[in-house]
C-alpha cells in the first residue's frame, strides 16, 4: 500500500583517509566523490566527537546529496550549544520533548540537563540509534525509537481502520490536552523537507496524529529558503509559498537564531532556482534558521474543527494551478456569489496567488457563511476526495495533495 521512499543504508565501517591514500590515482568520478567526502570530513576534523564516530558512520552521510534528505543530523558541538541556548528559555521541563534525528545526541545531552519529564527521540539511522541507546541507558527519561516521525500520520489512519494503538505506542506517556491549554508536547529537530510542515498542517486540518493530543511547540532548524518562504506576505512571490498558506493560518512563529548549514550532515545540493528569491532579501543563504512555531490558541474559535478539513480542501483546490481566479472558483460552488466578494475588494482578475494567508482565510470564512454553502457541490467534492480508496489509499492521497510525495514506509 505504501511506497518505499526511504531505505536504511547499510552501515559500513570507515576510517579517515591518509594523505598517501588521498593522492592515489582514481577515475574522475571517484575523485570527485572523494573530494566531496574529504571536504565534509575536513570540516569536522577538529571535532574529537566526530573523529571517534567517523569509522562507524553511514558513508552516505558524507556525500553531497542531489535530493533533499528526509533526516538531518547535527555534528557540531558549538551549533548544538547555540541551538540549546536559544531554546532553553522557551522549554518547559514538565512538557514531554520529542527530538527528531538526534544523531550523536549532542543536543540531547544538553536537553537532559534541564531534567525534563520525558524525551522521545526518533532516529532512523542504525548506528546513531545505537549511540542514542547508550545515552538512554544512563537516563531513564529518554526513550529512543528507530523510525521516521512521519510514520505517525499513516499509523493514525491505520488505527482508525482497525482500532489499533500504533500512535499510542510511538507516543507513550503523552497526556491529551484541550486546544486552549498549554502545548502537550515540544518537538525539536532539523529538516530541509517542506513535507514536515505539510505534515503538521495535515494533522491540524484532519485533527489526527500528534495533534490529537493537543497543540505542540515546534523548534525546527531549516534552510533559509523554507523559513523565508513561510514568512512571505503573498503567494505570488516565491512559487512554493502556496504550500505554506495553511501553515500561516494555523501557526504563530518567530526566528530564534542562525546556525552554520555545514554543521549538519548530510550536506545537500540546493538548486539556484529555489533560492533565487533570497537574493532580493537581506538573508545569509549559508545559515540555517532556527524557528519556533506554535498553533494559534484561538484557531478553533476562528475556524470550528468541523470546517478545518474544508479549509484544507478549499486552499489546496484553489492553489493547485498557478493562475486560478478566485471569483470563478467560488461561483463554481455557489453561483452568483461573486458580487459579494467584489464588494469586499476582489476583482474577476484576482487569483489565489495574489492573496495573503489572512486574505484567503477571510474569503473562506465568508464563503462558508453563505446560505447555500451546506447544500453546494463543494461538500460533495470534499467527501468524494476523502472517500477515495483506490491504489494508494487516503493517507498517500492526502499527503501527495499537499507535498507531491507519498507517506514514508516505516523503517523496521
Amino acid at each position: 500500500m505504501f511506497k518505499n521512499l526511504w531505505r536504511v543504508a547499510i552501515v559500513v565501517p570507515r576510517r579517515l583517509a591518509t594523505s598517501a591514500e588521498a593522492t592515489k590515482p582514481a577515475s574522475s568520478r571517484t575523485k570527485r566523490r572523494s573530494t566531496v567526502t574529504q571536504q565534509i570530513v575536513d570540516h569536522f576534523q577538529t571535532s574529537e566527537q566526530f573523529r571517534a564516530h567517523y569509522p562507524y558512520m553511514n558513508p552516505d552521510l558524507l556525500k553531497r546529496r542531489h535530493n533533499v534528505p528526509i533526516g538531518i543530523n547535527c555534528m557540531s558541538e558549538s551549533d548544538a550549544e547555540n541551538i540549546f541556548s536559544s531554546i532553553k528559555g522557551h522549554l518547559n521541563p514538565d512538557i514531554p520533548i520529542i527530538e527528531l534525528y538526534p544523531g550523536l545526541g549532542l543536543l540531547t545531552r544538553r536537553l537532559l540537563t534541564l531534567n525534563p519529564k520525558k524525551i522521545l527521540a526518533y532516529e532512523s539511522d542504525a548506528y546513531f540509534k545505537s549511540v542514542m541507546d547508550s545515552v538512554a541507558s544512563d537516563n531513564a527519561e529518554l526513550q529512543v525509537y528507530k523510525t521516521h516521525f512521519l510514520r505517525i500520520w499513516s499509523d493514525d489512519l491505520k488505527d482508525k481502520l482497525d482500532g489499533g494503538n500504533r500512535v499510542a505506542q510511538l507516543l507513550p506517556g503523552i497526556e491529551k490536552k484541550e486546544w486552549e491549554d498549554e502545548p502537550a508536547v515540544q518537538i525539536i529537530g532539523v529538516t530541509a523537507q517542506p513535507r514536515y510542515f505539510q505534515f503538521f498542517v495535515n494533522c491540524i486540518a484532519f485533527q489526527c496524529g500528534i495533534i490529537s493530543y493537543g497543540r505542540m511547540e515546534l523548534y525546527m532548524t531549516v534552510p533559509p529558503e523554507i523559513f523565508w518562504n513561510i514568512n512571505c506576505n503573498a503567494a505570488s512571490l516565491p512559487m512554493i509559498y502556496s504550500k505554506y498558506l495553511l501553515f500561516n493560518m494555523f501557526f504563530d512563529y518567530e526566528l530564534l537564531c542562525l546556525v552554520d548549514e555545514k554543521s549538519f550532515v548530510p550536506w545537500f545540493k540546493r538548486g539556484d532556482r529555489k533560492i533565487a528569491f533570497l537574493k532580493n532579501l537581506d538573508v545569509n543563504r549559508d545559515k540555517f534558521c532556527l524557528m519556533k512555531a506554535v498553533p494559534k490558541r484561538d484557531l478553533l474559535k476562528v475556524i470550528p474543527p468541523r470546517l478545518l478539513t474544508s479549509l484544507w480542501f478549499f486552499t489546496y483546490q484553489g492553489t493547485t494551478t498557478t493562475r486560478n481566479k478566485v471569483i470563478p472558483y467560488l461561483e463554481k460552488w455557489i453561483p452568483d456569489c461573486g458580487p459579494l466578494f467584489i464588494s469586499k475588494g476582489l476583482t474577476v482578475f484576482t487569483d489565489f496567488r495574489d492573496l495573503t494567508s489572512n486574505e484567503l482565510l477571510d474569503i473562506f470564512v465568508t464563503f462558508v457563511s453563505l446560505p447555500g454553502f451546506e447544500d453546494c457541490p463543494f461538500q460533495a467534492a470534499l467527501e468524494s476526495f476523502l472517500n477515495r480508496t483506490d491504489d494508494e489509499g487516503l493517507d498517500e492521497e492526502v499527503d501527495r495533495a499537499t507535498s507531491g510525495f507519498g507517506v514514508p514506509e516505516p523503517v523496521e
